[in-house]
């Protein structure tokens, strides 16, 4: 596979997905603000969250205990090197 820059591509992967969930609002819809939310709420561009998650969220739920076994891992191959230095 051939690395790409975000910049290489007309949007990037999570523009395109996030394109499935939301709907981009800009300043001539502020005077619509209330009727776009409650057409989104009634009718979502995207049914199964559950599964926009899974496939797009990493660690849902779980982020904290992840980051934290990340750190102490780091913290401990630091005491390591510095052990053996």
């Amino acid at each position: 596979m051939i690395p790409h820059e975000v910049a290489d591509f007309k949007s990037s992967p999570m523009e395109k997905r996030l394109a499935e969930f939301c709907r981009e609002i800009d300043k001539s819809d502020i005077d619509r603000i209330a009727q776009i939310a409650d057409g989104l709420i009634k009718s979502p561009p995207i049914r199964d969250i559950a599964a926009f998650r899974r496939d797009n969220v990493y660690n849902w739920g779980r982020s904290g205990e992840v980051i934290a076994d990340y750190l102490i891992g780091q913290a401990n191959r630091d005491l390591q090197r510095a052990g053996s230095a």
